[in-house]
């Protein structure tokens, strides 16, 4: 993985992520290959190594191929994901990556591999959480976004520290969903606590990247994105 810093500021993120990213590579992995968790815990596991991932790749510079993105995990994990649950790879195989934008299409991959899998995984969930807003709330994904973000993230200055506070929170709520997962909490209502959790991670994601792109990529003078979205 390269980048391209263009401050100081933007040297510490890249410090920030890569060490978050390594770590969250590690637990999944562990996680993963152990084969001692749940399927509900399997899947948020993923759900929280995706979340770092997808800010590292998209402000990342990565060559647009399957080797380059191998490089990144240890080769005998990769297809461990679909090994383990093949059906929910099946059933997100076809869904565009929320973000296949940043980094090229992801659609085009023939090999399944870690990375793959764990982007349509969150593709799907995305396409969840969309319906589910437009049920709930009558909002669009954007209109709820605006809604809880409350533009909070237009100040630079106060970027970092509530993000990675509110990082920290969605960490603590995936422990705290595995923890039910292995007790006698019944499956429908874990997977509705599931389920609010990802609404509020895709949510902080997707207003991260928008944040990245802005400030860290296109700057903060000429915002013209790409308006290639889902």
């Amino acid at each position: 993985m390269t980048w391209t810093p263009t401050d100081e500021h933007d040297e510490n993120l890249k410090e920030i992520f890569e060490h978050k990213l390594g770590l969250a590579t590690v637990d999944v992995l562990k996680t993963t290959m152990a084969g001692e968790n749940s399927y509900m815990s399997f899947v948020l596991n993923r759900l929280d190594f995706l979340d770092l991932q997808a800010l590292c790749v998209s402000v990342a510079d990565i060559p647009q191929s399957e080797e380059s993105f191998r490089e990144l995990i240890p080769e005998e994990a990769c297809g461990e994901l679909t090994e383990i649950d093949p059906q929910l790879y099946e059933q997100t195989k076809e869904a565009t990556s929320t973000i296949a934008r940043y980094c090229g299409d992801w659609n085009l991959w023939e090999m399944p591999s870690l990375l793959s899998s764990a982007s349509r995984t969150i593709a799907y969930c995305r396409h969840a959480v969309i319906e589910l807003a437009q049920e709930k709330y009558g909002y669009s994904l954007k209109q709820t976004l605006q809604f809880i973000m409350q533009e909070k993230y237009e100040d630079k200055s106060s970027w970092d520290c509530e993000f990675f506070d509110a990082l920290y929170i969605t960490r603590k709520k995936v422990k705290s969903l595995h923890e039910a997962a292995l007790g006698r909490m019944r499956q429908i209502y874990l997977t509705y606590q599931a389920l609010d959790l990802i609404k509020l991670k895709v949510m902080c994601s997707e207003k991260s990247v928008e944040f990245l792109r802005k400030h860290y990529r296109d700057g903060p003078a000429q915002n013209t994105t790409d308006e290639s979205t889902t």
